[in-house]
């Protein structure tokens, strides 16, 4: 009986000792699991962003400017491009307006006097170069045109001067292609109109001329204005980089930006409303185009025989399909060049050469 007895304490024994072993076992487990997933989160997402702004915040500068030798405005500059020992730095028209002397502050704490390339009041961009004795590496450029809304995004720039140098706030895309009017000559009535990015990411005095970056660092735009008033919160704004790209290009070769006159006003088939379409005989299931609804009297268009209600589909082979499309599509021609617009009128394909002005 005594035998029987100790068999089964063993056996009892043999069994507490496994499942206490089982249940260390999971808690050690879960133990990790637990760590596991919280470095992944944190850490991960810590990581990406830490390591973008390691790698970009060299490729924004301070600028400097001065006037009677005194110092005017300090805000920042974009590396846009290197090569040779010659810097070329994008920064806001506003920025250098009315000075005298420029100079650049680089994130080694060298301060060098840098020319004006060329600038263009109304697209506020000015370009600026600098001989450099040292490595400069140029931002990688984005495509502004695959934005979303709620992107993440992160400005870089000196707010309030080179003390804060290669300062960075992290927002989101609020809205892509936000049309801002512009009124030259004071008349209540627009002259031209720029396509903006529009985020919340905080910018202050000195953000000016500063980078618009996608968490993969490559650059978005030319941070340029905020909206400011007792109602207004983070409303800012910044030039697209495939506009910048045109500007830019534009200063290279001719030292300023040459604009020429289409004269017509739309709006994107992909933004009308069924009933909308109804209205204009547009087919419901039509996405591409750019809708007229005004042709300006006298106009290059008005003249080419365009009107109100044509779809505009194509300028010379490039899609056209927004206000920005055809707007980047016409950055290449000069005033007197001769256009092929291909457009819709009552769901027929037509063409027509249109003189620019």
């Amino acid at each position: 009986m005594k035998n029987v007895f100790y068999v089964i304490l063993c056996l009892l024994l043999l069994w507490n000792t496994f499942l206490t072993i089982e249940i260390f076992s999971n808690k050690n487990n879960d133990g990790q699991i637990h760590q596991t997933i919280i470095e992944n989160t944190i850490n991960g997402y810590t990581t990406d962003i830490t390591e973008v702004v390691a790698k970009c915040e060299s490729k924004v500068v301070t600028i400097n400017t001065y006037s009677d030798g005194v110092l005017n405005k300090q805000a920042s500059g974009i590396i846009y491009e290197s090569g040779n020992n010659n810097v070329l730095i994008v920064t806001n028209e506003h920025v250098i307006a009315n000075s005298e002397v420029i100079k650049v502050c680089f994130d080694n704490g060298y301060e060098l006097e840098a020319n004006v390339v060329g600038s263009d009041h109304i697209s506020d961009v000015a370009l600026l170069s600098v001989q450099t004795d040292f490595s400069v590496t140029a931002f990688t450029k984005g495509d502004s045109s695959i934005l979303k809304k709620g992107e993440y995004v992160i400005a870089i720039g000196s707010p309030l001067g080179k003390d804060y140098a290669g300062s960075i706030s992290l927002g989101v895309v609020s809205a892509n292609n936000v049309v801002i009017g512009i009124d030259e000559n004071n008349d209540n009535m627009d002259d031209y109109e720029l396509v903006l990015i529009q985020t919340d990411a905080t910018m202050n005095a000195g953000n000016s001329g500063g980078a618009l970056i996608n968490i993969s660092g490559e650059l978005l735009g030319l941070n340029t204005l905020g909206l400011d008033g007792n109602n207004v919160k983070n409303m800012n704004f910044a030039i697209p980089i495939n506009e910048l790209n045109q500007i830019v290009s534009q200063l290279k070769e001719n030292g300023s930006v040459q604009r020429v006159y289409l004269g017509v006003n739309g709006v994107s088939v992909s933004d009308l409303e069924v009933y909308q379409k109804s209205y204009y005989d547009i087919n419901i299931e039509t996405s591409e185009g750019y809708l007229v609804k005004e042709v300006d009297e006298d106009s290059p268009a008005f003249k080419a025989g365009i009107m109100s209600g044509d779809i505009i589909i194509r300028l010379d082979g490039t899609s056209i399909n927004s206000f920005n499309d055809l707007r980047l599509a016409l950055y290449k021609y000069d005033v007197h060049d001769t256009i092929h617009l291909t457009y819709l009128r009552n769901n027929e394909q037509q063409s027509v050469a249109v003189v620019l002005e």
